[in-house]
């Protein structure tokens, strides 16, 4: 089975062909719930949270909450089985942006909640679309001020990022890690740049030597900026 781009997912979304979905696998832009994010307890909201950033993180995508999935027999990752539909009075599209707006930081833009009526009036699928997002804006967090007695007494916060068809967190090692070597970086380029500043500011007091001090700062220069080349090999 040839795996489908999100044109043609577009497509089949925009004019309501939902059976097209049949067999489809879940990969980095499509994800799929049978059932409804339970909005009134705060796993389900961290699990809103944790689908929408990863897709935020990677290139956008859509969820769409009502088609079953099945582990595929033949390609990796999940298949959509069945066409199944919701509940359109079980859908608070104003809660779900809510949830998406207080447990992600920074704000992703341009997220839309759309409900598309299928039969009978009150049944049908609720689409998630998640559009690309600035790179300046990523990485976008999972986070929660956790209030005690009306006080903020803590904030948690998580990243995930879409890796084919699963949201995949990272563990608090690897967060750890990525925030120990950008401070670690920060605190080198400084460095780097302060020991630039004293070279520059050194030869500059040395009167008679013009040529000499051309040379000094030029090789001091070389000498730092290859070791920032180094660093970053």
């Amino acid at each position: 089975m040839e795996e489908f781009g999100i044109k043609e997912l577009e497509k089949i979304i925009d004019e309501g062909n939902f059976n097209f979905l049949i067999k489809k696998i879940e990969n980095d832009f499509f994800d799929c719930k049978s059932q409804i994010y339970d909005l009134g307890n705060s796993h389900s909201k961290r699990e809103l949270a944790k689908d929408v950033s990863s897709f935020a993180n990677l290139n956008g995508g859509y969820i769409l909450i009502g088609p079953k999935t099945e582990k595929s027999e033949t390609h990796f990752g999940e298949e959509v089985k069945e066409i199944s539909f919701i509940n359109r009075i079980l859908i608070d599209t104003e809660q779900y942006n809510s949830v998406i707006n207080d447990w992600i930081f920074p704000k992703v833009d341009g997220v839309e909640i759309k409900w598309i009526t299928i039969k009978e009036g009150e049944k049908g699928i609720l689409i998630i679309k998640v559009p690309p997002q600035k790179e300046n804006q990523k990485p976008f967090l999972i986070k929660k001020i956790i209030d005690e007695n009306g006080k903020n007494s803590e904030i948690i916060f998580g990243y995930s990022k879409r890796k084919q068809d699963k949201s995949e967190s990272l563990t608090i090692e690897n967060i750890h890690r990525i925030v120990r070597d950008g401070l670690f970086y920060d605190k080198n380029i400084e460095s780097r740049f302060n020991n630039l500043e004293s070279i520059l500011q050194s030869s500059s007091k040395e009167v008679g030597e013009e040529q000499k001090d051309k040379d000094m700062i030029n090789k001091g220069v070389i000498k730092i900026l290859e070791s920032y080349g180094d660093n970053n090999k």
